[in-house]
């Protein structure tokens, strides 16, 4: 049984925990949740029977939670979660983690030592067009993957165009295997301009990765002259390639030279819903320096992006 508590409750990312485990509550024992801010601990009380704190030192002590849950401002995250490791409890946090890469590596240190979960969130993975580009792959049909590419065009936030960045580095890492490697670029920097045929694109990120299947890349591209607000995500292997766009999960493949038609896989009830697969996985699918990737890739490359686009390098 996982005694769980939820730390920031006025941030919409709160809703990545609670959905999921206020429908399925077998293995996980809700014991409160912490919000400073006065009138959304009070709105939160009206709908949920659960004790209330003020600050996440209180619930740590008075609750005793065995895992929290983090969806707090990422200026105070950092904090949340060394207090919590301290405590002896596993923790899953809402992106983003942190802004410093120094204290990427100083949560991952404290996590390992006291044999304690701290992974980042990923919903990518709960999206039908991810689950039908997989089953592609584990048939064979796709081949290895050799390349992932994010591309979003002129209107989407750079924000938005963050949370999307880390959402395909863990795809990355997950379809490619890769374990080392180099990264350039940044998220808003446009390091790279390149021309394909008479469009020009952005290359915001470039990431360059080698594992015990081969070299992988994954690049991020911005597309100055195309209107709107779309992301597509693309995976590209030996054998074949899938594409989708994330706002409406519409898909499409090519198997060898045969192209398919549009699936449209639509989106998932729930994003929250792999969530609580997180929570009550046991063993933990994945270590924390796995778990951390996506973040301190991103963080990296901010770095890069703040060097003129040095190629720093990255591993696990």
């Amino acid at each position: 049984m996982i005694d769980f508590a939820l730390v920031g409750v006025a941030d919409e990312r709160h809703r990545l925990f609670v959905h999921p485990v206020e429908r399925r509550r077998a293995g996980v024992h809700v014991v409160g949740y912490s919000e400073p801010d006065e009138t959304a601990r009070a709105e939160f009380a009206v709908l949920h029977e659960t004790p209330a704190f003020a600050g996440h030192r209180e619930l740590l002590d008075g609750a005793k939670p065995t895992m929290i849950a983090v969806a707090s401002p990422v200026e105070v995250t950092a904090e949340v979660v060394r207090d919590a490791l301290a405590a002896g409890v596993d923790v899953i946090v809402a992106p983003p983690l942190t802004g410093s890469l120094a204290e990427v590596d100083r949560l991952a240190e404290a996590a390992t030592a006291g044999g304690r979960r701290l992974a980042v969130v990923h919903t990518y993975r709960n999206h039908p067009a991810f689950r039908l580009a997989r089953e592609l792959f584990d048939q064979g049909r796709l081949g290895r993957i050799r390349e992932v590419v994010l591309e979003a065009a002129a209107e989407v936030a750079d924000d938005a165009l963050a949370a999307a960045t880390r959402e395909v580095l863990e795809l990355f890492r997950w379809f490619t295997g890769v374990t080392e490697g180099t990264v350039t670029g940044g998220v808003g920097a446009g390091t790279t301009v390149r021309q394909t045929g008479e469009t020009e694109e952005l290359v915001i990120m470039s990431v360059r990765g080698s594992g015990p299947d081969g070299d992988a890349l994954a690049e991020v591209i911005r597309h100055p002259s195309a209107a709107g607000d779309t992301v597509v995500v693309q995976l590209i292997g030996d054998e074949g390639a899938v594409a989708w766009e994330v706002g409406n999960g519409r898909f499409r493949s090519m198997i060898g030279d045969r192209p398919s038609a549009v699936i449209a896989c639509g989106l998932p009830a729930d994003e929250a819903q792999w969530v609580l697969t997180d929570l009550i996985r046991r063993p933990a699918p994945s270590t924390v320096a796995e778990q951390l990737l996506s973040t301190r890739i991103s963080l990296l490359a901010d770095e890069s992006a703040r060097q003129g686009g040095a190629e720093l390098r990255w591993r696990v």
